[in-house]
């Protein structure tokens, strides 16, 4: 049965915005540990802590790929439980329009809206969110 279209406002956008520019925020500053606890798991409809396999994941990640900046490329709202922001963390700066170099790497979270309440979380493979999903990167 396909899921009833989420009604957004302009607030919620805002809201999202927000969480992630405080994410970026914390990323730039190599508080790691205050960027991880942003970001959750959704399971059954509830918010949970990475497990630890996970965080371990995104943290040494997030340690050895360091970029000067992060821009946001795109914000796709499906369902409340099914969103999508696309960032990008930018490496160096290209001083030579010619460059053809790579300077970008590519990450994603995803929202959701939980009791009215926006969340950045990530999806697993026993996440709902990474099954059946009608978002198109």
């Amino acid at each position: 049965m396909p899921q009833e279209t989420m009604k957004l406002s302009a607030v919620d956008t805002t809201q999202v915005l927000d969480l992630v520019q405080q994410y970026f925020d914390l990323l730039l500053k190599k508080d790691y540990e205050g960027a991880m606890a942003m970001v959750l798991q959704l399971r059954d409809g509830s918010l949970q802590e990475m497990s630890p396999e996970m965080r371990k994941h995104y943290e040494v990640g997030m340690k050895v790929i360091t970029p000067i900046r992060y821009e946001l490329e795109n914000i796709v709202f499906k369902t409340e439980e099914d969103c999508l922001v696309r960032y990008s963390g930018i490496l160096f700066e290209k001083e030579d329009p010619t460059d053809k170099r790579p300077n970008k790497v590519y990450y994603a979270v995803k929202p959701v809206r939980i009791n009215g309440e926006w969340h950045l979380t990530v999806a697993d493979f026993d996440d709902r969110n990474s099954r059946n999903s009608e978002i198109k990167i």
